[in-house]
């Protein structure tokens, strides 16, 4: 579980990083995050994507096994863990099947038709979009508080408003995503989903700390036998 908070909070900065220093036409507003498995440095953006994959697999995998009352409603973090393991796997399946050159990148590339590694790089790619929706969505169910819950809301709302707005600027360009800046919009509704796990991965592990002697209030006495000790697996 842990690892996959780290992948979370990992992927965007490596994404960020090598997006704005990997030149050679290379645009973060206009171009895809899967485009960085090509051209130069090609596999340090397969590597990412792998990584990254992997990371939410284990994190979605984790939700689920330290499903509990103590997190809020045990279906929603069941729900929450299957959709976050949908993201990872649709990750790993865009590093195993590279995009097609598009967008004007590589440079020179030109059109390319629609190969079918292609089409099942875009298959995975709104995987995980939709997995990412899904997985803010009932990831409301595990906050408790009423403040949280309005915020894992307008978290919701943004992944939800900027995946959208892309795919209909694409559209209204007549299919010209970088005019649409579609890069862009993809970048800010997928690491706010990206976040949003963070966080709620973060609530599972600290819910599911182990009781320690040393954490009980004094008026609490000793720990009893067979007394429930909570364990993150």
């Amino acid at each position: 579980m842990a690892v996959g908070v780290a992948a979370a909070v990992a992927f965007p900065a490596v994404v960020l990083w090598d997006g704005a220093t990997r030149g050679a036409g290379y645009d973060p507003t206009r171009h895809w995050i899967s485009l960085l498995s090509l051209g130069e440095r090609a596999l340090l953006g397969r590597v990412s994507l792998a990584v990254a994959g992997l990371g939410l697999l284990g994190a979605g995998v984790g939700l689920v096994r330290l499903a509990r009352p103590s997190t809020g409603p045990v279906a929603a973090q069941v729900r929450t863990g299957r959709y976050v393991a949908v993201m990872g796997i649709g990750l790993l399946v865009a590093c195993a099947f590279p995009i097609d050159p598009a967008v004007s990148y590589p440079v020179g590339s030109g059109r390319v038709p629609l190969s079918v590694v292609g089409a099942i790089h875009a298959l995975a790619g709104s995987a995980i979009v939709l997995g990412a929706i899904a997985a803010c969505w009932s990831g409301i169910g595990m906050v408790g508080p009423t403040a949280g819950r309005v915020a894992a809301r307008a978290v919701w709302c943004w992944v939800s408003a900027t995946a959208a707005l892309g795919a209909v600027l694409g559209v209204y360009r007549r299919g010209n995503w970088e005019l649409a800046r579609s890069g862009l919009f993809q970048r800010a509704s997928l690491f706010a989903a990206l976040a949003c796990i963070a966080v709620l991965g973060v609530v599972a592990l600290r819910s599911n700390a182990p009781v320690r002697e040393s954490d009980r209030p004094v008026w609490a006495g000793p720990i009893r036998r067979g007394e429930l000790q909570r364990t993150s697996r």
